[in-house]
């Protein structure tokens, strides 16, 4: 299901706007591991479940030594996820980003990152047009990311 993720935005980026697509690694991978958590069940039948999450995602985000900041987040490249350091908390930060931006009850946000998600499959998935659509200031997005992160962390 991954994998099959990274094919779907991949194609699906080239047919829609005839070109190359140029995804944020933390949009590319995030979505990814968010697609593998919601869905389940045997091949043409899947089962999607928005609410089922990846604890050992949030609790290694939480519970990492050195955590990365949103704007490091936001920069990911493809090449901070073949790194022999800090990879599972790459995935997990990118993950429980994706998380929060899609689930975390508040429309609005779900709205902006609707209007991103658009923006990126059109070739603009900056961190600058991301700050378009959430703000250039992201310090109380930040925050309310990790307060998530740490309350469904620690409720296990």
């Amino acid at each position: 299901l991954h994998e099959a993720c990274h094919a779907l935005m991949d194609m699906s980026a080239r047919e829609l706007g005839r070109k190359q697509a140029s995804f944020p690694g933390w949009l590319m991978e995030g979505l990814a591991c968010w697609m593998e958590t919601t869905l389940s069940g045997r091949a043409g039948a899947l089962m999607f479940d928005p609410a089922k999450l990846n604890l050992d995602y949030f609790k290694a985000h939480h519970g990492a030594r050195k955590r990365d900041g949103l704007t490091r987040v936001l920069n990911y490249g493809s090449g901070d996820f073949l790194s022999s350091t800090g990879q599972n908390r790459r995935y997990a930060q990118s993950y429980t980003l994706v998380h929060f931006l899609q689930e975390s009850g508040d429309d609005e946000l779900r709205q902006q990152f609707m209007g991103f998600l658009h923006s990126a499959w059109s070739g603009k998935g900056s961190t600058s047009h991301f700050k378009k659509y959430f703000g250039k200031k992201t310090d109380q997005l930040e925050k309310r990311w990790t307060t998530l992160v740490k309350e469904i962390a620690e409720a296990e």
